[in-house]
């Protein structure tokens, strides 16, 4: 049987930490802040406390877990999409009629790096205070030297970093990608450096990868990519449709 875990090695046991002049709330911490709303307690919920806005269906990366690599996931999708800034303001005039959304994540199939309005899309909700989070996750291929003071620019709050595999030879084999594993650590290595140097608070960098099964592969990942964020975690799986399903599976006959 194998246990899945979510494992976080080079981390304190603080909820908080500091960044430049500001507190911030350790991601991996989130759900243990005082302030988050007991669901039990709040229902019925006069509106979201969560959005997802999906900038972008398009992937540069074709997972072999993901849908984006069937053959005809684009034909499904009804074809490439890119969020335009008049459906985006939109969108957010939707969301600030409710008054209750906590937190507004920018991410879902495709990555968002590839929308060239990104940045300046969730600068727009910083500005108008549409949530008290702005949450990022991306695969970190597109986060190049040319937007680090875009992204710092921009309010974000958190950027999380997807990695798919603890050396190039598992990175390419999940991926389907010919970005190298170590483009993506200097691009990250870079906005970290960039945030620090020029006296911006955010974005808090969050690096993860799901877990593989593998003590050594894990090891591998975390002392790779340690320190080039402010939080380094392997994640463990989660289905698609339930997250609590398959916390703890069998996977001994599994290929």
């Amino acid at each position: 049987m194998l246990r899945y875990f979510v494992l976080r090695l080079f981390l304190t046991y603080e909820l908080f930490f500091q960044i430049g002049d500001s507190v911030v709330i350790k991601y991996s911490n989130l759900r243990d802040a005082n302030n988050r709303i007991q669901l039990a307690e709040a229902i019925p919920l006069k509106g979201p406390l969560t959005v997802h806005v999906e900038p972008t269906n398009i992937c540069n990366f074709r997972c072999i877990f993901c849908p984006e690599s069937l053959s005809n996931f684009m034909e499904e999708q009804g074809g490439e999409n890119l969020l335009n800034i008049a459906d985006f303001e939109n969108i957010l005039s939707q969301i600030d009629g409710f008054k209750t959304v906590k937190t507004l994540n920018f991410h879902m199939m495709g990555e968002p790096f590839l929308n060239r309005n990104i940045e300046s899309q969730v600068k727009r909700a910083s500005e108008l205070k549409i949530a008290d989070k702005l949450i990022l996750t991306t695969n970190g291929s597109a986060v190049s030297k040319n937007r680090y003071r875009k992204i710092c620019e921009s309010g974000l709050h958190y950027l999380r970093v997807s990695i798919y595999g603890f050396d190039q030879a598992s990175h390419f084999k999940t991926t389907g990608s010919k970005v190298p594993l170590e483009r993506i650590r200097n691009n990250i290595v870079g906005l970290k450096k960039y945030r620090d140097n020029n006296g911006f608070n955010f974005p808090h960098i969050y690096v993860k990868m799901v877990d593989s099964h593998s003590e050594n592969d894990n090891c591998s990942f975390l002392q790779y990519f340690e320190g080039i964020g402010d939080e380094i975690a392997i994640e463990p799986l989660m289905n698609w449709n339930d997250p609590d399903e398959g916390l703890d599976l069998d996977l001994s006959a599994e290929e």
